[in-house]
């Protein structure tokens, strides 16, 4: 079996494959496995296992052959032409795209394969996506960040579903060193205090807007040093940061003298990164590709989520991993966006005092979750959000440090269940007979979340939100009914306007319940998109029904299972998900 995988996005995009491309292997062992990224991420190759081969797209060269009037007309045509057939001559059984966007559409619509995964365009510009979960990544665009599926976990779902999840160590170590980087590692382990900590600190990120600031690093490395004797701090970057780095380290060493601390450059190729995160202790980095390393690593991370950082749909992704993001309610901002504050008051909202205490706590222990840290750490809820990544259910899950037991926290907790169950079952993975270990699963998530909350209470706000869900059964139903109606006169605009506005009043309707909120989103695109003709409109209604509909027979069937468990019984599987 010959399988292409496509990924034509970025350092950290690739990374996130790395789950999905080790299944793969693990599924097709005798498998020829290819992996094509771009021509200007050729570093990567070192690193990236599981496959046989990583092939180069050489995109610029394309983009360039397009823009300059010296080079020949059709180059790019040529140029493109000549990658699609050296592909088609492999004779690849599988492709499967991991890459959203209209060129890599267009080039595996090109490709010829017996089957295709992920977004492809065939001759007329027809769309097609060959697997629940890479439509479920198209339409994540448009839902609540706190209902998003981390990108990596979507991958891996369309690799193989979560209804076979994978052991304990599946995550541990996804990279591949190599020679260079383990000398370039051992050169600067040299430098390094002995017997001390080993905490490594990213501080350049592709957007200033992601950035904590050299101020608050310094005041972070002035805390750790008062608490960890010999620790040493390798002050991590790539040779264009070399300036930046050397001042950094040169400011700290001068004003940190009390104190017998190493601060070591670490000006290191990918491979060198690689090896040093491996050999570390502990990782402090904002929205990187350096995270992304990190996350396929063993190294525990304290993300700083910043800017357009998005902690679930991009965030660390390995259990008992930290990610802090701030309260500020312009966050997440988008990508392209500049930032209209006065000043960068997300990163001035996460005090250098709050980050060095989750570095001391995670180095003491991996179970921040546990009573004594969160009683500890309580007196920052008012200034970040502080989440911690659980795996009980198989999908990384973001857990609040300081969530209380609300209408609202309980209603997002089950909402991000139900959608990965409502995916493996539009994939026919997952059946009747495995509700079961869903709700056992969801069960230790929910008492991880809401650790002080009696058996009573737990089961007491259960009742509550199904009988909410009771509630839009009957709204959806009617609304499906009426739909139903109009299906074989959808040209007549009157009826079509009386649906919409159907859908509007339900929509409000579900508004006024915090339970029912996730219901209104997919109504929103449905009454918002006036561009669309009618058949398409009526499509995207009866599609989104019946999406809601599978979701609310999901959570009500999760929320009656919860009210039987009894959640004593998981006590001692509160940190199952972070070993």
């Amino acid at each position: 079996m010959r399988i292409l995988v496509v990924n034509l996005l970025r350092i950290g995009d690739i990374i996130s494959t790395l789950p999905a491309l080790k299944k793969f292997r693990l599924d097709h062992p005798t498998a020829q496995i290819d992996l094509l990224i771009n021509s200007s991420f050729a570093h990567m190759v070192g690193v990236v296992g599981y496959v046989d081969r990583v092939l180069l797209f050489d995109r610029d060269a394309i983009q360039k052959s397009l823009v300059d009037a010296e080079r020949p007309l059709f180059e790019g045509y040529d140029l493109l032409k000549e990658t699609v057939d050296g592909l088609n001559e492999q004779g690849y059984d599988r492709i499967v795209n991991f890459t959203h966007n209209r060129l890599s559409g267009w080039l595996c619509g090109l490709i010829q394969a017996g089957e295709k995964h992920g977004l492809v365009f065939d001759g007329t510009g027809a769309v097609s996506f060959g697997d629940p979960w890479f439509r479920f990544l198209n339409a994540q665009v448009d839902i609540d960040s706190g209902h998003a599926i981390n990108h990596s976990d979507i991958f891996l779902g369309a690799a193989a579903g979560w209804s076979a999840e994978p052991n304990r160590t599946f995550f541990d170590s996804l990279l591949s060193e190599t020679d260079r980087g383990r000398a370039e590692c051992e050169a600067l382990l040299r430098s390094a205090l002995v017997d001390g900590p080993r905490l490594v600190l990213q501080l350049s990120t592709s957007d200033q807007k992601k950035e904590w600031g050299d101020d608050r690093f310094r005041a972070l490395v002035h805390r750790l040093s008062s608490h960890f004797p010999k620790l040493t701090v390798f002050v991590l970057g790539a040779p264009n940061e070399v300036k930046r780095i050397r001042m950094f380290c040169e400011d700290l060493n001068a004003t940190d003298s009390a104190h017998e601390t190493a601060i070591i450059p670490a000006v290191v190729s990918l491979e060198g990164a690689v090896s040093l995160l491996e050999e570390s202790d502990i990782l402090v980095t904002g929205d990187t590709s350096i995270k992304h390393l990190a996350a396929a690593a063993s190294i525990p991370i304290v993300e700083l989520s910043l800017g357009s950082a998005d902690v679930f749909r991009t965030g660390s992704w390995k259990a008992g991993d930290i990610i802090v993001s701030s309260k500020e309610p312009c966050a997440p901002c988008g990508h392209s966006e500049l930032c209209h504050r006065a000043s960068h008051l997300c990163a001035e909202g996460l005090p250098a005092e709050l980050i060095a205490e989750l570095v001391i706590r995670r180095m003491q222990s991996p179970q921040l979750l546990a009573r004594e840290h969160r009683e500890a750490l309580r007196q920052f809820a008012k200034l970040a959000e502080v989440h911690v990544v659980d795996r009980s259910e198989g999908p990384a899950h973001p857990l609040p440090l300081f969530a209380e037991l609300t209408d609202v926290n309980l209603a997002s907790l089950l909402e991000r269940t139900a959608r990965c169950i409502s995916v493996e079952m539009q994939s026919g993975r997952f059946s009747e007979f495995d509700f079961g270990s869903a709700i056992r699963r969801a069960a230790i998530v929910l008492r991880k979340q809401f650790f002080d909350e009696s058996d009573t209470d737990l089961r007491h706000i259960l009742s509550l939100h199904e009988r909410e869900l009771r509630h839009a059964e009957g709204l959806l139903q009617s609304l499906r009914l009426q739909i139903a109606r109009v299906k074989e006169n959808y040209q007549d605009p009157g009826q079509l306007k009386d649906v919409i506005r159907s859908c509007i009043s339900t929509q409000k309707r579900l508004r006024q319940s915090a339970i029912l909120s996730f219901a209104s989103e997919a109504l929103a695109a449905v009454v918002e998109d006036d561009r669309s003709a009618p058949f398409t409109r009526l499509r995207k209604m009866i599609d989104a029904i019946e999406e809601l509909e599978r979701r609310q027979m999901i959570v009500v069937k999760l929320c009656r299972g919860l009210e039987t468990q009894t959640f004593d019984s998981f006590e001692s599987e509160r940190f199952e998900g972070n070993k």
